[in-house]
């Protein structure tokens, strides 16, 4: 880019408002030395390139220095010729106003290009020749607020961030910690003296405050009972349960099909209950008034009654209770079997072979592989029937 064009050049001393000693003259040559200062500035711009600024460090910080300082100089201009403006007279006015623009055109054309060759450098070459490795952007420190929710996600963002980088003293990594703890998380380690030594202590326990299992465990179960119940069914709806279950980390571990005892407590509490998951929501009438119920919300509210008090109680009494371990007789590979649908009779049932058996975590098989007519379905032992013929 040339000086010279980005440069109008000051008035003939012919002009009226150029004298030797007053006021005028004094700001016109102070306006001259900025102007002059611009066209250094302007060379030094133009004599460097992208890969002058990539290879080397201290002429990247000297362009970052001089851009610093390039508004000061601005500024100064702009109150120079202002007080210039206010002492011309109107035949004149037009002309300083153009000497403006052209000042403020050549600095802003340079201190964009300036901006725009900081940016290009930032993209370091790579050690394959011909290729590029972007820079990738901040990654902003976690924040914790004392929520159960996103104590996991807190966690093991600040372990994989300030916790376990070497790089960072243990004096640093206590700030840290102080400046992404919020309301009643940050009270925790309020106490703490903030020093080197106090800052594994702090970890600790903050650790060993949220890092509660079985808290973290009692609040899945209620983000799981939160969930909103379907009315009917709809696949926009099943979705958005899978996605909020996925937001809180919940996880749905299927059983085998037409196999409720694999299900245990939770199964049997459905099966005994006599309400299938799909029945439409009521309203709660626990504590309405029986004079004000029909003969349908009473029976509803005594269910209700029984629900609450067979969850708080009933549930928490069966501590202990026999499991099936043992492995009488396994299916083998290759048996022919018949497996059981209680929608059809005996005569409908389907034929099948047994490809494979899945033995459980405790080594005993359970759950069986069938090939039948029609594809490969799992079963539970339970609803299988081995036929007594030699393969």
């Amino acid at each position: 880019m040339s000086t010279e064009k980005l440069m109008i050049p000051e008035k003939s001393p012919k002009s009226p408002i150029s004298k030797s000693n007053d006021p005028l003259s004094i700001l016109i040559k102070k306006r001259g030395i900025i102007r002059g200062r611009l066209t250094v500035l302007t060379k030094q711009i133009n004599s460097l390139d992208q890969n002058s600024l990539v290879s080397c460090a201290n002429k990247r910080a000297e362009l970052e220095l001089r851009l610093s300082t390039a508004s000061k100089m601005f500024d100064e201009f702009s109150e120079i010729q202002s007080e210039i403006e206010l002492s011309v007279n109107d035949h004149d006015l037009f002309q300083q106003l153009e000497l403006r623009e052209g000042f403020e055109s050549a600095y802003y054309t340079i201190i964009a290009q300036a901006k725009s060759l900081l940016s290009s450098s930032e993209v370091a070459p790579s050690s394959h020749p011909g290729s590029h490795a972007v820079k990738l952007p901040t990654i902003a420190m976690p924040t914790f607020d004392g929520s159960y929710e996103h104590w996991l996600e807190y966690r093991d963002t600040f372990l994989s961030l300030v916790h376990n980088n070497a790089d960072i003293t243990p004096i640093q990594k206590f700030h840290y910690l102080k400046s992404s703890l919020k309301s009643v998380a940050a009270l925790v380690i309020d106490s703490l003296e903030f020093s080197s030594n106090n800052y594994t202590v702090a970890w600790d326990l903050i650790c060993n405050r949220y890092n509660n299992t079985r808290l973290l465990v009692h609040n899945h179960v209620k983000a799981l009972f939160s969930i909103q119940s379907l009315v009917k069914e709809s696949p926009t709806h099943i979705r958005d349960i899978v996605d909020y279950a996925t937001s809180q980390n919940i996880t749905f571990k299927f059983i085998p099909p037409y196999a409720p005892h694999f299900g245990g407590l939770w199964e049997a509490g459905v099966k005994s209950f006599g309400r299938p998951l799909t029945a439409p929501v009521c309203a709660d009438l626990q504590e309405r008034q029986l004079s004000s119920l029909t003969r349908y919300q009473r029976v509803e509210q005594i269910r209700q009654h029984f629900w609450n008090r067979w969850s708080k109680e009933y549930v928490s009494e069966m501590q202990t209770r026999t499991k099936w371990k043992s492995n009488h007789s396994d299916l083998k590979l290759n048996t022919l079997v018949v497996i059981k649908d209680t929608n059809s009779p005996p005569l409908k049932w389907t034929l099948g072979r047994v490809t494979s058996v899945l033995p459980g975590q405790d080594g005993v098989s359970r759950v069986a592989e069938i090939r039948t007519a029609t594809g490969t379905i799992k079963r539970a032992f339970s609803k299988i029937c081995p036929l007594p013929v030699e393969v």
